[in-house]
């Protein structure tokens, strides 16, 4: 193990996650939630 690093890291197969949500554990799975998406968000008008 290196000094400073976590011992499990998540990480995506392909382009990006956000941050995760929490871990489920669930008919003997461990499931980690997070937010992601490909899809640009879009800016809301200002008054």
């Amino acid at each position: 193990m290196t000094v400073g690093k976590p011992i499990y890291h998540f990480t995506p197969p392909a382009n990006w996650m956000n941050d995760p949500n929490g871990l489920i554990y669930y008919e003997g799975v461990i499931r980690e939630r997070k937010a992601c998406g490909s899809v640009p968000t879009q800016r809301l008008p200002t008054a």
